[in-house]
């Protein structure tokens, strides 16, 4: 049985810095460390906060359990594609936001079309 929050194809948003930086630790270098063998949030991952991306992939590893796995983005390759790499604390489901949450969100990402 699949007790993934995150799946392929999941609509989802990446958190506020600051949301972050209170709930977890933030290294000397300024990155957000999150618990057990997951990757930092880095301060170049920073521009991607309150944006909407697709989930496209889920890296599985031996090391980590259910709850412990990193996720692939639809991030355009001029901003690193698929080399960011994502665990799910850094994401909301966009469907778990109530529609009373404020949260910033770039619209085009999140609808995928310019406005304008």
């Amino acid at each position: 049985m699949d007790d993934k929050r995150f799946h392929v194809g999941d609509k989802v948003i990446v958190r506020d810095w600051e949301d972050m930086a209170a709930e977890y630790e933030v290294d000397d270098d300024g990155d957000i460390v999150f618990p057990g063998d997951l990757p930092y949030f880095t301060t170049e991952m920073r521009q991607f906060c309150g944006q909407a991306f697709t989930v496209t992939k889920i890296n599985e590893y031996d090391c980590l359990d259910d709850e412990r796995y990193t996720m692939v983005l639809d991030i355009p390759e001029d901003d690193g594609g698929d080399w960011w790499s994502f665990c799910p604390e850094m994401l909301i489901l966009a469907d778990d936001l109530l529609p009373e949450q404020e949260i910033e969100v770039d619209a085009e990402s999140f609808f995928g079309v310019a406005f304008s």
